[in-house]
Order: C-alpha cells, then structure tokens, then sequence
C-alpha cells in the first residue's frame, strides 16, 4: 500500500508539473475494479487517481482553516 501511495503521489505531482488536475478516489468496488482492468488474482487495486484538465475558474487548493485554528502544542 505505501509503494501505491508514493507512486500516486509522484503521478500526482508530475500532473500538476503538465499543468493538469488530478484527485484520489476512494470507495471504489475492488472486484469490479479488477475485473475491469483484467487484474491477474495476486493483483488488487490500491488505489484509483482521476487526471485530467481544471476546469475554468476551478482554485488549486481549496480554502483551510490556519494551521493555529485546528492545532496547539503544549509544554508539558
């Protein structure tokens, strides 16, 4: 699962250098997924990744709160 992520990452990253906009997918149906793409039975999908071009007007990061407002540290 952590090489899948790294890999996803680094795609990720390399999209957004081409200037495209990507997003990981969650709850996606394994079995439907493996059988889709013909996966061999040692073979299971970790994770799904939707690139493609932004939209018109669409932000590339979507508004947080500030990194104060949701964490403190304490000196105890």
């Amino acid at each position: 699962m952590r090489s899948g992520a790294l890999a996803e990452m680094t795609i990720m990253l390399a999209a957004q250098g081409k200037g495209l906009a990507s997003g990981a997918m969650s709850g996606f149906d394994p079995v439907a997924v493996s059988a889709e793409c013909k996966l061999a039975s040692n073979e299971i999908p970790v994770m799904l990744l939707a690139v493609g071009r932004p939209a018109p007007g669409n932000w590339p990061r979507k508004v947080r709160r500030d990194v104060g407002a949701v964490l403190s540290f304490s000196a105890d």
